[in-house]
């Protein structure tokens, strides 16, 4: 049985479906030429991208390391630690060396002191004896006023005492002090500058009455040549005053 023919239109559908696959084709093949080595490329600058960012951070990160590294061995090389118990002998040096810097204290109390002496003096010549009452008097005024500063370590050292053994740590980044139960971190900006006594460093603040003091005893030294290298951090970062 022979089939029938195929109509006009049904030929000219077939040859047109035939063109839009061959079509079809062709353009999928010149995008998979395309596609191809974009890809390629693609994954490729990808990789090294990203490579090159994480090989960036690693170097950057192993940079920053290095230098905080560095820093750290160069403070322990220069750093200076002080080991000590403090006492109320410290407080009262220092106490003294504020007064000498300040002045204003130890102006007072001399004119206090000389008023008192002047008014005895006066008391006594007039009456041409020694009266007990202002003789008692006056020596009462002079153990305070000679005794005002060691009434002033002694308690600092009822304040600083309980806390046990102190470890100072001095290096071009400041002065770290530390106990058991505290820890106080000061940069020099803080202070003023420093005197040297026959056996500590005073650090005075900077402001104008000099409320904080830093006394750090030469005893607390235990390095070989420690002495000198603290002497050559504190000219180098704070001035003698």
């Amino acid at each position: 049985m022979n089939e029938p023919e195929p109509t006009d239109s049904l030929k000219t559908f077939g040859l047109v479906h035939k063109a839009f696959r061959e079509r079809t084709d062709l353009t999928q093949e010149v995008l998979d030429a395309f596609a191809a080595p974009a890809l390629r490329f693609g994954k490729i600058r990808g990789s090294s991208y990203r490579g090159g960012i994480m090989a960036e951070g690693r170097n950057a990160e192993g940079t920053n390391n290095s230098a905080e590294t560095s820093d750290d061995v160069v403070d322990e090389q220069t750093a200076v630690q002080l080991v000590y118990r403090p006492q109320s002998a410290d407080t009262l040096v220092g106490l003294r060396v504020r007064e000498r810097i300040k002045r204003t204290g130890l102006l007072l109390r001399g004119v206090f002191l000389a008023l008192w002496v002047g008014q005895w003096l006066i008391g006594t010549v007039g009456r041409g004896s020694i009266d007990v009452v202002s003789t008692v008097l006056f020596l009462f005024v002079f153990l305070v006023v000679w005794g005002y500063p060691r009434l002033q370590a002694a308690q600092v050292q009822r304040i600083t005492g309980w806390q046990g053994e102190y470890r100072a740590t001095v290096s071009p980044a400041g002065v770290t002090c530390r106990s058991d139960h505290s820890t106080l971190i000061q940069n020099w900006s803080v202070f003023q500058g420093y005197r040297e006594t026959a056996g500590h460093f005073v650090l005075l603040s900077r402001d104008p009455n000099i409320m904080c003091l830093d006394v750090l005893p030469k005893r607390g030294v235990l390095e070989a040549g420690g002495l000198d290298r603290l002497r050559a951090i504190l000219d180098q970062h704070t001035a003698r005053v």
